[in-house]
């Protein structure tokens, strides 16, 4: 976003879009192996986003703590893939929960 907001010389609504779109087709240039972990991480950030927009807009109470609910769920369903499914982890994410767990 910085080089878009520096390349046109200003900072409108349409640069995150552009950097959005930009950053997407990027996606496609990755293994596929690796698209699924990205999609993984990426959708932690998306629900992190979408919970303030809706906080901006009055869409949703003010639940205290709701970042770390949020947290915590996204958190659970990595534990139990690696509890349950552990074939459909790969990668970093893999790595980092065998490192923290000790590879149970």
């Amino acid at each position: 976003m910085c080089f878009l907001r520096n390349m046109r010389g200003e900072d409108c609504e349409a640069n995150p879009f552009l950097a959005g779109a930009c950053s997407g087709l990027w996606v496609a240039c990755e293994p596929p192996a690796r698209r699924l972990e990205l999609t993984r991480i990426a959708f932690k950030d998306a629900l992190y986003i979408c919970y303030h927009w809706a906080l901006e807009k009055n869409l949703v109470p003010v639940v205290p703590h709701g970042d770390t609910i949020l947290f915590c769920l996204s958190t659970s369903l990595l534990f139990y893939l690696y509890q349950n499914r552990r074939d459909s982890l790969q990668g970093i994410v893999k790595s980092m929960l065998e490192f923290a767990l000790g590879g149970m």
